[in-house]
């Protein structure tokens, strides 16, 4: 007959595992309360109570009590199976991984295995030892805790940092270096922007084109003068047409006027000739000032 084991209730062997693992929490100094509440929330009831599940077996089981994990009802057979499956998956959300729980298990750790070799990662011992068995190019390989590829770029960083020191910025003098020296803002009009663009063609043209392109552009822009001067004064002319009297002239003989008013009563041909001029010189400079506002040139 097998011998019965006496079995505390939940809430005994709860406290009872509560006074093993507190002295080994209380000594890890970097050591959260959150994750010391999960551990005593959600590890040590499963640890305390497995479960049988019939459809499964006979056998006690350990529920996972996590979010993730409780919702897809994940159970395991044995204690050290559940234990590595919270150093797996749970590591973040323990203390010091839960590497605690079970200390002289060394077929799981926080972080797994990686190959010495190839850098491949393995959360098991065991499928580590099947890879170096299996593979030609890892027959000579070791188990390492840390990712051997990662170091390697660690070394050469350490190099690189070394061979190329950084300056200090603090070092630096700013008022002694004109480069780094804070400058104002200079907003550039259209007209500068617009002279410097005829000196950058101009340069780039050869020497033979150099004043062919200078006289190119004051010619364009005495021709598109001339025509709008032109154009303007026939504006004008259109404009002031002479309206013709129907009432007839006078005769100098009935008005009663002698001939020596004559210069005064009928403009002369120099005269008209003045006030043609005026006109046409108030219509250029009328022309000139529409031509700078606008700003065309």
């Amino acid at each position: 007959m097998p011998k019965k084991l006496f079995k505390l209730p939940i809430n005994l062997e709860i406290e009872r595992l509560k006074r093993i693992y507190k002295p080994t929490l209380e000594s890890f100094q970097d050591n959260s309360v959150e994750l010391q509440n999960n551990f005593y929330k959600l590890v040590l009831p499963s640890l305390a109570n497995p479960r049988v599940v019939k459809e499964i077996s006979n056998i006690p089981r350990y529920f996972c009590l996590f979010e993730s994990c409780k919702a897809a009802q994940k159970s395991f057979a044995s204690k050290q199976k559940y234990v590595q499956h919270l150093q797996i998956q749970h590591d973040q959300e323990l203390p010091k991984g839960g590497s605690f729980i079970s200390p002289n298990d060394k077929s799981t750790q926080p972080g797994g295995f990686c190959c010495s070799n190839c850098g491949h990662h393995y959360c098991r011992r065991e499928h580590l030892n099947n890879h170096i068995k299996t593979n030609v190019h890892s027959k000579n390989a070791s188990v390492m805790h840390e990712n051997p590829l990662v170091l390697k770029e660690i070394e050469v960083e350490k190099r690189l940092a070394i061979e190329y020191y950084p300056i200090d910025s603090k070092k630096v003098n700013i008022n002694e270096n004109d480069s780094v020296e804070p400058k104002e803002p200079y907003l550039r009009s259209s007209k500068e922007n617009l002279n410097d663009n005829l000196v950058k063609k101009e340069d780039k043209l050869p020497i033979s084109k150099k004043s062919n392109f200078v006289s190119e552009k004051v010619n364009s822009f005495v021709q598109k003068l001339t025509s709008y001067v032109s154009m303007m004064t026939q504006d004008s002319k259109s404009n002031s047409v002479p309206i013709k009297s129907k009432v007839k002239k006078r005769s100098l003989m009935s008005s009663g006027l002698s001939d020596d008013n004559d210069d005064d009563c009928i403009p002369t041909k120099e005269s008209r000739e003045d006030s043609y001029i005026d006109r046409e010189d108030e219509i250029l400079i009328n022309v000139l000032t529409k031509w700078e506002k606008s700003n065309k040139f």
